[in-house]
């Protein structure tokens, strides 16, 4: 797992899951094999540094593009203020956002995921609220 140090307290955690599984028909025979790629970050949200800006880029350069996002927390410095939620997420990750009800990418929710669903499943750590 790729850590990057950013200072004597912010460490961002990044790591790509890439799960397989096999889907038998019914009697077992048969069947196909799917691949899904997933992002986990962590610790991350903090907009006015560069590093997270370089860890959006990095995610979305792999290949395959993970499929979805999860945190596991520190999404949203330094106080958790939902007007700093946009700029500390959205701004990065609003493709992987359903619906994405932010300024980013054309504003008005424009540049959120395009599927119709959301792909982003954060989880709250101690910066969140």
């Amino acid at each position: 797992m790729p850590c990057v140090m950013i200072s004597h307290f912010v460490v961002i955690s990044v790591a790509a899951l890439t799960v397989t599984t096999a889907l038998v028909a019914a009697g077992g025979s048969g069947g196909t094999t799917a691949t899904t790629t997933v992002a986990v970050i962590g610790d991350y949200g903090w907009s006015d540094q560069s590093f997270e800006s370089s860890v959006a880029t990095m995610i979305k350069s792999w290949s395959p593009r993970p499929s979805d996002m999860f945190t596991v927390g520190d999404n949203n410095y330094n106080t958790g203020s939902a007007a700093t939620i946009d700029a500390n997420i959205g701004q990065f990750y609003r493709e992987w956002i359903y619906p994405y009800q932010g300024n980013y990418g054309g504003g008005n929710g424009a540049g959120g995921s395009t599927d119709g669903k959301n792909h982003f499943w954060p989880s709250p750590g101690n910066h969140d609220w």
